[in-house]
């Protein structure tokens, strides 16, 4: 059992608890970290963008970040650039793809499909586990583009301690 399912079973235990507002509430969280992994994706572009380009101002920088921020790019073209700069596994590739189709099913077609006339406690129950797995997907597959993006970092030769020092001198202009 998961952290987050663990807690969702407990609260959904809860004496006087709403049960469909939680099954809301873990639907919304499930949302939630797919954004996590857009960010995360959208980050990886802008650090490859910027170690690729050559970088005269902060202003050189904001605008690459601007340009990916406002590009309002789905998580699907996303992925896809962000493979082009990354040589992911097989296996991660499978798994970040069968994330990006669970989102889709989640923000379009799960709501569509339930059954209404067979909702009870051990429905919601199931929704609820459904929603806390997919949450415990997305942070591995969150935690497994960290890892690729501070491999890519030292490739180029960018150190944590080098990002602090960019930072400060930033900080004091």
């Amino acid at each position: 059992m998961g952290l987050y399912e663990d807690v969702a079973l407990k609260e959904y235990e809860t004496e006087g608890v709403d049960e469909c507002r939680l099954v809301y509430s873990y639907f919304g969280l499930a949302i939630y970290h797919c954004q996590v992994i857009e960010m995360s994706l959208s980050m990886i572009l802008i650090f490859h963008k910027i170690c690729k380009s050559r970088i005269k101002s902060s202003s050189d920088v904001k605008a690459i970040f601007d340009k990916i921020d406002n590009a309002k790019k789905t998580l699907s073209c996303l992925i896809n650039e962000v493979k082009h700069c990354h040589c992911f596994t097989t296996e991660f590739e499978d798994s970040i793809e069968g994330i990006l189709d669970e989102r889709n099913h989640l923000a379009h077609n799960y709501f569509k499909e339930l059954d209404f006339s067979n909702i009870n406690t051990e429905s919601r129950k199931k929704d609820i586990k459904y929603f806390c797995d997919f949450i415990d997907k997305c942070s591995a597959i969150d935690d497994a583009l960290m890892v690729y993006h501070k491999q890519y970092l030292v490739e180029m030769g960018i150190s944590e301690d080098l990002i602090a020092e960019e930072l400060k001198k930033q900080i004091m202009k």
